[in-house]
């Protein structure tokens, strides 16, 4: 029965040949169009879906109220020093961390100088994002001073190995040389994440210190404790 019905179709596609073609080509594009849409649906709403406890985990942003503005742009920035007057304030709060942005020079014997942005934050970070590690012990990997973890992709790209932990690069930033010793490897966020981690380091104090409350240049994250209502810090937060 399905044999005669296959044979009447396509003798009624042969003999309209221009409406077969116009249903076809429809049909075909109809559905490349829902499966390109399923696809952005579905990359878009998995974004930051990595990251472990991440219904408890947020970034605090900065909404601008300014009379003379039509809109009230969002920014991801907010001002640094809040992190540690939070922590005193929310009980709510399991962890908070500030990260900056840095942009040090990177010297390794025998070879070229190289610069990439790199972020600065505090111990407690990696107790908000976990990281995938891939070498070291994230309890302890920002645990010092000149503490720095790398990306898969660029642990491969300074060392060509990921068995990295002890090696040691020289940066320069504002005209001062240092060393910075790699505690661990991580591996490479997904492209659908908006946190663009590929070199970690510790929070220095001249730049704890080199911002205040009216200087608008630092991510702040936080975990909340399980239970906690986000929504009652954010009422709270006009005090």
């Amino acid at each position: 029965m399905w044999r005669n019905y296959l044979t009447v179709g396509l003798r009624a596609l042969a003999r309209n040949r221009t409406f077969a073609f116009i249903n076809i080509v429809g049909l075909a594009l109809g559905l490349a169009a829902c499966l390109l849409l399923l696809v952005y649906v579905r990359y878009e709403t998995s974004y930051d879906a990595w990251l472990p406890d991440r219904e408890r985990v947020f970034q605090v942003q900065t909404i601008s109220l300014d009379p003379d503005e039509s809109e009230s742009p969002l920014d991801q920035y907010t001002q640094g020093v809040l992190a540690a007057s939070w922590a005193r304030e929310f009980p709510e709060i399991e962890a908070i961390a500030r990260v900056d942005e840095v942009n040090p020079v990177f010297l390794r014997q025998g070879s070229e100088p190289s610069y990439a942005p790199m972020h600065v934050t505090e111990e407690n970070f990696l107790r908000i994002v976990r990281l995938p590690f891939l070498r070291g012990d994230p309890a302890t990997a920002l645990r010092s001073l000149d503490a720095m973890i790398l990306s898969r992709s660029e642990a491969m790209n300074r060392f060509g190995s990921l068995d990295i932990v002890g090696q040691t690069v020289t940066a320069v930033r504002r005209g001062e040389q240092y060393n910075l010793r790699v505690t661990g490897v991580f591996e490479d966020l997904p492209r659908n994440s908006h946190m663009p981690f590929r070199i970690v380091g510790r929070l220095a104090e001249a730049d704890r210190e080199e911002c205040g409350w009216g200087c608008i240049a630092s991510f702040v994250y936080l975990k909340l404790r399980p239970g906690a209502d986000p929504e009652r810090i954010a009422r709270r937060l006009p005090e």
